[in-house]
């Protein structure tokens, strides 16, 4: 079975002083060096620790606030938030790669599943709101799918496909999911965690072509008929790299 994308580990990029404080502290916080709801060094500890400059410790203490891992106090010092509480999904990436012992198989799985609920939800929902003047620009997309296109205008149009399919369901909801989903994929392959290759695509251009006909004519029993054969061209592409542990035990 060929894989669209591929997982491995590979050196973290140059990053700015800030940026190795921050990947430090936030590691430290998320392995219960400090506890939540303890105390956290002071800009004036880190200093001395670290050897920088004041303000550089500014900026790191500044950027583990924003993720919610910390509370700066002048008056009566900082604290450590409880991270379950307060960080985000947007963290994961870096977490994989710069300290992949905290990162469980569990997680992936779970995210993965995640994805894959996210994809039929939008789809499901089109088919619901979707009409027969709606198929001509889907199956123009469909139509853009060849065997000679970079692996890039792939997920582009993948991503185009998608987005037309959000326009017609209309659900806010479901598309702040993807948009997250997208940025999640973009800061794993800028951190070159997240490798994409060429596969030979099992869901062709007819498969499309009948879920976008069931999906017009909101026969949503045909649509899930249909799903079992996407979701598995999904699971061994875009999700690949949530279902292994390649490099990350």
């Amino acid at each position: 079975m060929s894989n669209i994308i591929s997982l491995k580990i590979e050196s973290l990029k140059k990053i700015s002083l800030v940026g190795q404080m921050v990947v430090q502290l936030r590691k430290e916080i998320l392995s219960n060096v400090y506890l939540p709801e303890g105390p956290f060094p002071s800009e004036k500890d880190l200093t001395l620790r670290f050897g920088t400059s004041r303000h550089t410790v500014r900026s790191a203490l500044q950027a583990l606030a924003k993720e919610g891992l910390i509370e700066i106090s002048h008056g009566r010092g900082n604290i450590v938030k409880d991270f379950r509480l307060t960080v985000g999904i947007d963290v994961f990436p870096e977490m994989v790669v710069a300290y992949p012992e905290l990162i469980t198989e569990d997680m992936f799985s779970i995210y993965r599943q995640h994805l894959m609920w996210l994809y039929n939800r939008i789809i499901l929902t089109a088919a619901k709101k979707a009409g027969p003047g709606h198929e001509t620009d889907l199956i123009r997309i469909i139509d853009l799918y060849n065997d000679k296109m970079s692996v890039e205008d792939y997920w582009e149009n993948h991503a185009r496909f998608f987005r037309e399919l959000l326009r017609i369901g209309n659900n806010m909801l479901l598309m702040m999911y993807y948009n997250s989903h997208l940025k999640m994929r973009q800061k794993l392959l800028e951190t070159g965690l997240l490798k994409e290759i060429p596969a030979v695509p099992s869901f062709g251009n007819s498969d499309r072509t009948r879920l976008v006909k069931a999906i017009c004519s909101n026969n949503t029993d045909a649509v899930k008929k249909i799903m079992p054969a996407m979701e598995e061209v999904l699971s061994n592409s875009l999700t690949e790299m949530l279902s292994k542990k390649e490099g990350i035990s």
